[in-house]
Parts: C-alpha cells; structure tokens; sequence
C-alpha cells in the first residue's frame, strides 16, 4: 500500500505539485520521508530562484507545524517545542514547556534567547 502512496507522490512532483506531494507523507505522520522529499526536490533544483527557494522554505515550516501540532496532541511536549524552537517559534515553543512542566527546557530558552529582542517570551518564561 505504501508504494501506492510513492507512486502518487512521484506523478504529483513530475506535474509540479510537490505541497500535494508532501501532503501525502504528511497526512501518513511520515514526517521524515515528507522532510526528504523536500530536500530531495532542493537538491535536483539547483538553480531554483527566490521565490521557489521561499516556497519551499514556506513547505518545510508548514510541514515542521504540522509534525509539532501533532506531537503536541499525542503528548510528546519536549519534541514539539523543540520543533517550534528550531523554527524560531519562540512563544509556541514557551508555551507548550510551560503547560507541561517542562522547566529545564524553558531555562535552556531563556537563557540562549537575547534579552532586548525578546522581552515578552523570557517573562512569558517566568509565568
């Protein structure tokens, strides 16, 4: 079944629909295939412009917000925050570590975060 499922994703890339693509692995919880699909498509489009660089920019935080939410909800904290740190989502990544005691990870922000640009997520930290 799942070489179906390749092979659907294979003819949406060949027609030029990678989000539909990914969306495949995305909606199996196949979060790494769906990351490698992704790189794997950076990686034949050399001489890709700015604006498929920024699609595929955008693709790859989709599919990582995707991956965090359901992480999220499946109870697996410290790895959702921690995709919502490497996205530089600051406050999601706060958030879930405060609502789920998850202390040394909020010190470990805090503390690698600069205090002037980030005011409101280091005393959301102390909340």
């Amino acid at each position: 079944m799942n070489g179906n499922f390749f092979e659907a994703a294979q003819i949406y890339e060949k027609i030029g629909k990678l989000d539909k693509a990914i969306e495949i692995f995305t909606d199996l919880k196949q979060w790494d295939k769906a990351i490698n699909y992704i790189k794997k498509n950076e990686n034949n489009n050399v001489n890709t412009n700015e604006i498929q660089n920024r699609i595929k920019t955008g693709l790859m935080n989709k599919l990582l917000v995707k991956q965090a939410e359901w992480y999220n909800e499946i109870g697996q904290y410290k790895e959702a925050g921690k995709i919502y740190l490497n996205i530089k989502d600051y406050s999601k990544s706060i958030e879930i570590y405060g609502k789920n005691n998850c202390l040394e990870e909020l010190i470990d922000i805090c503390r690698n975060l600069n205090v002037e640009e980030f005011k409101n997520e280091i005393r959301n930290c102390a909340n």
